[in-house]
């Protein structure tokens, strides 16, 4: 016998990719090394950058929280390595098998 069961996450979803185009480190723009350590930006420019493209199989229900403000994080290191951060929501259904 299977029984379709539900099961719920709330998390914080962090990825990290190196994008060499988003570098701005000793060779490019006169940064000298050290000055700038990251930057942090607003996560609206999450949506202008490639990203991998991740997904969750059996979803059956998933959002990005956004009450009262973004629940988001983007961060842009000097070798183009760019760090997210969000808060997200997701349910999954189960099969469960019993004898």
């Amino acid at each position: 016998m299977f029984e379709k069961k539900d099961f719920t996450l709330d998390f914080y979803l962090r990825q990290t990719w190196q994008d060499p185009r988003l570098a701005f480190g000793d060779m490019y723009y006169g940064y000298q090394n050290g000055k700038i350590e990251s930057l942090t930006v607003g996560v609206d420019y999450l949506e202008k950058l490639w990203k991998p493209d991740t997904f969750f199989p059996n979803e059956k229900k998933s959002f990005f929280h956004t009450a009262t403000t973004h629940n988001s994080f983007l961060r842009i290191d000097p070798d183009g390595t760019v760090f997210t951060s969000q808060r997200f929501y997701y349910i999954h259904y189960n099969y469960l098998f019993f004898l």
